[in-house]
C-alpha cells in the first residue's frame, strides 16, 4: 500500500500543506488531477494551502485509491478562522430581508 504523509510549512508567506510520498508516478498524476495542488522546487513537495477544506480534499481524493494517509503531523494545528469581532458599544441590525431568511432555514 503507498503512503501519503501531509505536513504542514510555510511557503510564498502563507502555511501550505505538503504531500510527501516516495516518488511514484501514480500517485504524481493522481495529485495533478486537483487544480489547487502546486509543485514547489523549493521543498521538493506537492502543496495546497492549509485550510480545513483543501486537507478533507486532498484526504478523500487521495483515499479514493485506498491509499494511507499520515496526517499526524497536522493534527492540532489547524489555523482557527478568526471571528468577526465588533466593537462593544456596536448594535447589530438585522433587516427584515435577513429575518425572513434566517426563518426560511429553520
Amino acid at each position: 500500500m503507498k503512503r501519503i504523509t501531509l505536513t504542514q510549512f510555510e511557503h510564498r508567506g502563507a502555511q501550505q500543506m505538503g504531500i510527501q510520498f516516495d516518488y511514484d508516478n501514480e500517485v504524481r498524476l493522481h495529485l495533478e488531477e486537483l487544480a489547487a495542488v502546486k509543485w514547489s522546487q523549493i521543498y521538493k513537495t506537492f502543496y495546497i494551502p492549509l485550510n480545513t477544506q483543501n486537507r478533507s480534499i486532498v484526504y478523500r481524493h487521495l483515499r479514493k485509491k485506498k491509499w494511507y494517509i499520515d496526517y499526524s503531523a497536522l493534527q492540532g494545528k489547524q489555523a482557527a478562522v478568526p471571528k468577526k469581532v465588533l466593537p462593544p458599544d456596536t448594535k447589530r441590525i438585522i433587516t427584515d430581508d435577513n429575518k425572513a431568511l434566517i426563518r426560511q432555514k429553520k
